[in-house]
């Protein structure tokens, strides 16, 4: 078997937080990041259409994806505090954590009027072969 190891195959994109236009602060949760078969995890925050407001992000953990914690400053590469956007732009915050599940939150500030959204990098996947079990035969995009 060819084991390619170029950067394509050793990361897989998706979708944290769907685009979502925000009008009146409220706050957007984004969608589970199972990060089995892979060895971390960054998230890439993105407001744009900006008028009003602030987000800040909040990263939680679970080993369940029942039961949801927001996840120590220990575990991220980032504070949430320093990766908050005020204006258009983007910021990351990569989670170094050993739970199974996390998800995303953009906290928007009451009031706020943007469009926010986020997309997350899982890394250092194991290619089919490799570990016991986990990730084979995930081998990134496709």
């Amino acid at each position: 078997m060819t084991i390619n190891k170029d950067l394509h195959n050793q990361v897989s994109v998706g979708v944290a937080i769907a685009l979502t236009a925000v009008a009146n602060g409220e706050d957007v949760v984004g969608a589970v990041i199972d990060r089995q078969g892979s060895e971390g995890l960054e998230i890439i925050f993105q407001v744009g259409a900006y008028t009003d407001g602030s987000v800040t992000p909040l990263i939680e953990d679970s080993d369940d994806n029942v039961t949801y914690t927001a996840v120590a400053d220990a575990d991220l590469t980032n504070t949430e505090a320093n990766a908050a956007l005020s204006e258009a732009g983007v910021s990351s915050i990569g989670y170094v954590g050993f739970k199974r599940y996390v998800r995303a939150t953009a906290v928007t500030a009451a009031a706020s009027t943007l469009s926010v959204g986020a997309s997350f990098v899982k890394f250092g996947l194991r290619l089919q072969g490799e570990g016991e079990g986990e990730g084979e035969g995930e081998v990134g995009l496709a």
